[in-house]
């Protein structure tokens, strides 16, 4: 009964509220019970929650230094309801809560509405011992902060700000505060008078920036009076600013002064230089600036005329209108210059020199229009004489004075004028050349059309057109002749036209020469009614030569030219046939030197008595040259005619003249300088023939004719001859030379001596001379002692085929025959050289001796042969290209499969040479070694390749062999070495008779 009372007590306690001390009785009741209660932890649980919020609530009522947040004190009194515990603290806490509702509901009123400061400061000294952090509150409070904050700021400002310097910062720093002061949540009362001093900030920035800076007088005045308006005008800066005012004042007043009176440019320089100590932007200064700009710029415009050195010769003339311009520019100056009167000056004289240039055009023009004209113009000569002078006087001061005038060009067009006219009427007094007539004509075409139609340029012009035409007809020359009927014409037309020049002078020397004319035709008529042989070349060169220097143009002087002409034109041909086998002759003399070398030509060909003191080629005794007499041919020659120098012969030399030489040696020279060529004269006989055809149509007869036609008979003649002797030497084909040499050299002579030449002999005569030097070299290359080889046989058969040698000529039969026989021997040697030992040597050595005994060299395929006769190693074979190793005792050379060789030694001792010790006594006493001179005579066969070359490479064995496949056999194999040695190698090339292998084997005694 009691536990169940004690429970119930425990569920009332738990469910309604008591105080702690309550609870704690309970608690140790409930503690002390022998009898496990349940509700014990629950009350315990209570109890410690109790506790601990009374402990928080006594924490958050004894802060004093830090504030507690508002949330907090909301959640403790929310934690008390929860509890149902009667505590001191509950109430402590409640009026606590009741204090931050009240401070939240006014703060939260004052911010809704206008912040002043002082009611902001009341609140926040009511509430300043709250110990709640309330948010509404701290807000307040930075607004305060801000406030107080700024009058500090403006306080600090405001302090001595008119006695500052940098007025810039001061209002940079003044905006910058009403800028923050607009931020503000709270009024404060220092913004308006903080307003008032940034303007004055400004003003004072305004009048810094005039005096550093040049500024406008607007700008000025409109500053002094905002300083006016602020009541700060009488700081020492606006001071500044108004004295800087009065200068600018004054200066404009100068300014006016000079502009109105038009004072000179020195007065405007100073007023400028005035300006530069200012610091204003004057009104006025521009235009004074302007003013002597324009003044300068004038100046320099107008210092060509005003300079000496600009009117000097060869400086560009000035212009009158550019003086005009400078003239009307200077009315419009706004200041004096002495210059101004200069070119006024200037123009006033140009002025008047226009006046007299227009008064001597006038002149000039009445003189060239005169009314009539007749006897009287020959008088105006010295009237434009005098004008002329005048011109020039005039264009002369206009010169001097360097101006572009446009009348200068008329006054030389009327000079021009006028001396024309001085120089034709000249001609009336003299008859002028027919080169001063067309100059004035051609001068005449070019005069100013201004003047042309002018009376007496008009007839002057007609007059010298007629003087020339006159001229031309009058002068008769080989570029310029004119007809009779022209002459008559010139005569008709001086009285038709009605030449107002008179000219007796000029027209009888028309008749005379009309008169000469008609004397000369006569005397060509009386010369061609001659005979044919009474016509003289003389006096038809004389009819020419008269003819050209008077007759008009006419058939009479149309024929006697063209038979001069054709005449002169044949002997020209003639004598350029005949130029190059004579020296510098006349016709006739070349002609009568032509006949006597083609007599001497065929006294030549026909072998008749010769004088041998005389040279055969052009017959002259050797008095003035040397003579030479050949030993083989014995005719005499100059050296200068066969084409040597004069030192070219030596007087203790045997003498052989070309012609036998090229039948000694049969070569023809690649220079020209063969016997057909020496001292060649290329006279061409069918040109001859052609020139006695032309000459039939000659006018009259010439002595050159009949020679000619001397000449051209025995060229004929000579041609004859000359061809049956070709024709015997192309086809003579027997092995005796000597026949046709003579023959031969016979024509070569005489064709040199008369040079003649006709283009189908020639032919035959150089194919003759190529075929004659193809024997003679042929019989040298048969019978020579040295053996020609197959390709020279070769060639030479190739060159007989081209200068057409016939088949069965002897030497290219010989020549053909030498070839077959050693080209076949070759062939037979080449397959013997290649055939790896097939052939016997006693084979090998007949074929060699047979090669020895060929009439052609065949050295290459010989040592073939040879190189094929030397055998090598156990087997007995020739160099065949196989590698083989010598042995670095004997040299004697080895095959590498023929002895079993397959590794590559660094020294290879042959068997034969391992052996011979031992059996040297027994190989003595057998005789199959030789003894000479107490010494063994060993003989070696010589290496395939070079021997220097092996005795290089003896230090190096890989570099002596090809390419080897080696390992050394260890079977019984020295037996068959010893078979095979040295001495039985030998023993088997020994003969009886080595006479008649000398050439063949090669013996090298160690």
């Amino acid at each position: 009964f009691i536990v169940f009372t004690f429970l119930d007590h425990l569920e009332m306690f738990l469910l309604l509220s008591f105080e702690v001390s309550d609870l704690e009785a309970l608690y140790s009741k409930t503690v002390d019970c022998p009898i496990y209660i349940e509700k014990c932890e629950e009350l315990l649980n209570k109890l410690s929650a109790v506790k601990a919020w009374a402990e928080r609530v006594r924490k958050c009522l004894s802060e004093t230094s830090a504030r507690v947040e508002a949330d907090i004190v909301y959640k403790l009194e929310k934690e008390s309801l929860s509890l149902q515990v009667q505590l001191p603290e509950g109430e402590m806490l409640l009026d606590l809560v009741r204090q931050v509702e009240c401070c939240q509901s006014q703060c939260r009123e004052m911010l809704e509405g206008s912040l002043s400061l002082k009611e902001l400061e009341l609140l926040l000294n009511k509430w300043d011992g709250l110990a709640v952090n309330i948010t509404e509150l701290e807000l307040l409070r930075q607004y305060h902060k801000d406030a107080v904050s700024w009058i500090a700021r403006a306080n600090h400002a405001l302090l001595g700000i008119s006695d500052r310097e940098d007025q810039e910062t001061v209002f940079d720093e003044l905006t910058c505060l009403l800028k923050d002061a607009s931020l503000l949540r709270v009024k404060v009362e220092e913004v308006p008078c903080l307003d008032v001093e940034l303007k004055k900030a400004g003003c004072r920035v305004k009048a810094l920036k005039a005096l550093r800076c040049k500024m406008s007088m607007d700008y000025i005045e409109q500053l002094l009076m905002e300083a006016s308006i602020l009541q700060i005008e009488k700081e020492k800066l606006f001071a500044d600013v108004s004295e800087v005012k009065a200068n600018a004042v004054a200066w404009e007043e100068s300014a006016r002064r000079v502009l109105v009176s038009k004072e000179h440019i020195s007065e405007f320089e100073d007023v400028i230089r005035a300006s530069e100590e200012i610091f204003v932007i004057l009104p006025s200064l521009d235009e004074v600036k302007d003013a002597v700009s324009i003044a300068k710029s004038w100046l320099s415009r107008s210092q060509p005329f005003l300079s000496r050195d600009s009117m000097a010769l060869g400086s560009s003339p000035l212009e009158v209108e550019t003086l005009k311009e400078l003239v009307s520019d200077s009315k419009l100056l706004k200041l004096s210059l002495r210059e101004q009167l200069m070119i006024q000056s200037l123009l006033d004289t140009c002025t008047r020199w226009e006046q007299d240039a227009c008064s001597v055009l006038y002149d000039t023009e009445c003189l060239l229009n005169v009314e009539n004209i007749g006897d009287e113009i020959l008088t105006r000569h010295g009237k434009i004489e005098k004008q002329i002078q005048a011109i020039d006087s005039v264009v002369e001061a206009g010169q001097g004075l360097g101006f572009k005038f446009d009348l200068v060009p008329k006054l030389q067009d009327a000079c021009y004028t006028l001396r024309w006219c001085f120089k034709a009427l000249s001609f009336a007094t003299a008859i002028p050349t027919l080169e001063e007539v067309e100059t004035n004509v051609e001068i005449a075409s070019h005069l100013p059309m201004v003047y042309t139609t002018c009376n007496l340029c008009s007839a002057l012009i007609d007059w010298v057109n007629w003087l020339k035409r006159a001229l031309e007809v009058s002068i008769q020359s080989t570029r310029r002749r004119s007809n009779l009927s022209d002459a008559e014409e010139v005569l008709m037309q001086y009285q038709l036209q009605n030449i107002h020049v008179s000219s007796p002078v000029m027209i009888s020397q028309l008749e005379t020469a009309i008169e000469k004319h008609m004397s000369w035709v006569d005397h060509v008529h009386l010369f061609f009614a001659l005979n044919f042989r009474d016509r003289s070349w003389d006096l038809l060169l004389q009819l020419k030569e008269q003819g050209s220097n008077d007759a008009f143009s006419c058939t009479e002087l149309d024929m006697v030219f063209s038979e001069v002409h054709t005449i002169e034109e044949w002997k020209c041909r003639c004598m350029g046939v005949l130029q190059a086998s004579v020296e510098d002759a006349d016709l006739l003399s070349a002609l009568l030197q032509t006949e006597n070398s083609l007599e001497r030509s065929i006294s030549i060909c026909e072998k008749s008595n010769h004088s041998h003191s005389l040279c055969i080629c052009c017959s002259l005794d050797g008095a003035n040259q040397k003579l030479l007499t050949c030993s083989t041919c014995k005719d005499c020659f100059h050296l200068q005619c066969i084409g040597f120098s004069t030192g070219g012969a030596n007087d203790s030399e045997v003498f052989v003249c070309p012609y036998c030489q090229f039948m000694n040696s049969g070569k023809i020279s690649r220079n020209g300088s063969d016997p057909l060529n020496i001292g060649r004269k290329n006279l061409k006989l069918h040109k001859l023939v052609e020139l006695l055809s032309d000459a039939e149509d000659l006018c009259l007869w010439i002595q050159e004719r009949a020679v000619l036609h001397q000449i051209a008979q025995k060229a004929l003649d000579f041609k004859a001859r000359i061809e049956e002797i070709v024709e015997f030497v192309l086809a003579y084909p027997d092995k005796d030379l000597s026949i046709i040499a003579k023959e031969f050299c016979v024509a070569l002579k005489a064709v040199h001596v008369v040079g003649a030449y006709d283009c189908e002999a020639n032919s035959k005569l150089e194919l003759a001379l190529a075929r004659t030097s193809w024997k003679i070299r042929a019989q040298r290359l048969l019978d020579g002692s040295q053996k020609p080889s197959i390709q020279v046989l070769q060639r030479h058969l190739k060159e007989g085929l081209a200068v057409g040698v016939p088949s069965e000529d002897y030497f290219r039969q010989r020549l053909a025959e030498a070839k077959h026989i050693g080209l076949q021997w070759a062939d037979m040697a080449k397959r013997v050289s290649t055939d790896g030992g097939a052939l016997g040597l006693d084979k090998v050595f007949e074929i060699i001796t047979e090669g020895e005994n060929l009439p052609v060299s065949c050295e290459k395929e010989l040592k073939l042969l040879r190189d094929r006769s030397m055998l090598y190693c156990i087997c007995r074979r020739p160099y065949d290209q196989r590698p083989m190793i010598a042995c670095d005792k004997c040299d004697e050379w080895y095959h590498f499969d023929c002895i079993k060789l397959s590794s590559l030694p660094k020294i290879y001792i042959c068997p034969a040479c391992c052996m011979e010790g031992e059996d040297f006594a027994s190989i003595s006493a057998s005789g199959e070694e030789k003894v000479v001179a107490g010494k063994h005579e060993v003989p070696q066969t010589p290496s395939p390749r070079h021997r220097e070359g092996r005795r290089k490479s003896r230090k190096h064995k890989w570099e002596r062999v090809v390419a080897v496949d080696v390992s050394r056999s260890c079977s019984n194999i020295e037996h068959l070495f010893w078979k095979n040695r040295k001495p039985y190698r030998r023993a088997a090339r020994r003969r009886e008779h080595f006479e008649s292998l000398s050439p063949f084997i090669f013996v090298q005694n160690t």
